[in-house]
């Protein structure tokens, strides 16, 4: 088998019709062999059935697999150990590639001699976006855009933060060797269930470079991601933000130095930097207002995610330590 296609999926019965239809659509070249790997992240709505009729309409082979531990790295992972291909190709629930897409996956990677390649990601709106979003293209790394035209090869720098290192796991593929030789995806990390966390293609992606594996971005496979009108409110990007910081707190995990309650000092001079920097611009009527509304989202985030890691690790015994009534204060208190 020279490539399987990944899809992970949670409650997205519809989307996921839409999905593998354009799978069924693609065009490749004369001998070239590949498989679905359907994984199935504990859904509860007619995502078998979906499955099933495609199945029974197509001639790709797929492989139906359910996944009741919710989080998408270990749906991930469970899709790479039943897959047969020697590329492991990755896309979403709600992407529709185009029907060169995997053609153009296996190209670059045998062209550029690459462990791994990520590909263009454009939107594909359900309604005209409003103004505030059609033309921020920050926020469209919220959900997962990227319409970079210029080939690269993928580099650790600072900067990880802000282009994903070019590799999104809406449209990216690697070698198995790359995984043989790194592991696969982090189990803490990505989304779990309704719970939006993010990034765990951007570890991969370091460990792999770290790891002297040589890891492409070229524009040519192209996949065309569905935005939602619960996308197009400002209530998603908050959330987003939010779980930006929570996710990126349960990566990092307890802090080594000084905290209060896990949560160290800095962050909290940080949540209070941008209420001022939010307040200002609101006053001022800013452009950039929804911009520090959101970083103080993702501060709380980080408040909460390192809170959340402390208790785990043992600050709550602690804690209860500290507010365990003493002896006999029930008793005084209802006399």
């Amino acid at each position: 088998m020279n490539v399987s296609v990944v899809v992970c999926t949670y409650n997205r019965a519809e989307l996921l019709r839409r999905a593998l239809s354009a799978l069924g659509a693609q065009r490749t070249a004369p001998g070239l062999t590949w498989e679905i790997v359907l994984v199935d992240n504990n859904s509860n709505d007619a995502t078998k059935d979906v499955v099933e009729a495609f199945t029974a309409s197509s001639s790709i082979p797929i492989t139906y697999l359910f996944e009741g531990r919710q989080g998408k790295s270990i749906a991930q992972n469970t899709g790479i150990a039943a897959a047969a291909g020697d590329i492991l190709a990755f896309t979403d629930d709600d992407c529709r590639p185009e029907p060169t897409w995997l053609q153009n996956i296996v190209d670059c990677i045998e062209g550029w001699k690459a462990d791994g390649v990520g590909g263009r990601i454009l939107p594909e709106w359900s309604a005209p976006p409003p103004p505030w979003l059609a033309t921020d293209r920050h926020l469209w790394t919220s959900i997962a855009m990227l319409d970079d035209n210029e080939v690269r090869r993928v580099e650790l720098g600072p900067w990880q933060r802000e282009n994903g290192f070019r590799v999104w796991g809406a449209n990216m593929a690697f070698r198995r060797s790359a995984f043989d030789a790194v592991g696969g995806f982090n189990p803490a990390s990505g989304p779990r269930g309704l719970k939006k966390y993010s990034h765990e293609e951007i570890e991969l992606v370091r460990k792999l470079v770290e790891a002297g594996k040589v890891i492409m971005y070229d524009p040519s496979p192209t996949v065309h991601h569905w935005v939602g009108a619960e996308r197009m409110q400002k209530r998603f990007y908050r959330w987003h933000s939010f779980y930006y910081g929570e996710g990126s707190a349960f990566r990092h995990g307890p802090p080594s130095g000084r905290h209060v309650l896990g949560v160290p000092p800095h962050l909290l001079g940080d949540l209070s930097r941008n209420i001022v920097a939010w307040t200002r611009a609101a006053l001022h009527r800013d452009p950039e207002v929804f911009c520090y509304e959101r970083e103080i989202y993702e501060s709380i985030g980080y408040l909460s995610g390192y809170m959340k890691c402390a208790l785990t690790a043992g600050e709550y015994a602690r804690l209860r330590r500290v507010l365990k009534p003493a002896p006999g204060s029930e008793r005084r208190a209802g006399s």
